[in-house]
């Protein structure tokens, strides 16, 4: 039994199950886990977990996509909270072939940590 038409053209429906999609996509390549409820509940803030990160995952179907510094308090407070590193993922569906769409920000000291490690791991 599928959805009823009325919810199939719905933009908002198409938007979220891209979202949810991309958020699944992303619990994989970063070996985590997609929250409960999208960050939505108290104790399941963010989108997607790993033991190290906390991710919030925004899309967009244009060309560019703004960040919004809200989103970034609201990661690095909830990955505070949770121990763990904020991450924003960002999809840009219209990228070209070969070239990776899906996108992580993480701190500067965190990235700073993983240079230094690799770095290590090369030695």
């Amino acid at each position: 039994m599928g959805l009823p038409t009325y919810m199939k053209d719905d933009p908002n429906y198409q938007k979220r199950k891209k979202s949810k999609f991309q958020e699944k996509r992303v619990a994989k390549k970063l070996g985590g886990k997609v929250q409960k409820g999208s960050g939505a509940l108290v104790f399941h803030k963010g989108d997607v977990k790993t033991t190290e990160l906390l991710t919030e995952c925004k899309r967009t179907e244009q060309e560019t996509i703004r960040v919004d510094k809200k989103w970034l308090i609201k990661i690095s407070r909830e990955a505070m909270g949770s121990g763990r590193v904020p991450a924003l993922s960002l999809e840009f569906n219209a990228m070209p072939p070969l070239i990776e769409k899906d996108w992580v920000a993480v701190p500067a000291p965190f990235l700073k940590e993983l240079i230094d490690w690799y770095k290590e791991q090369g030695e």
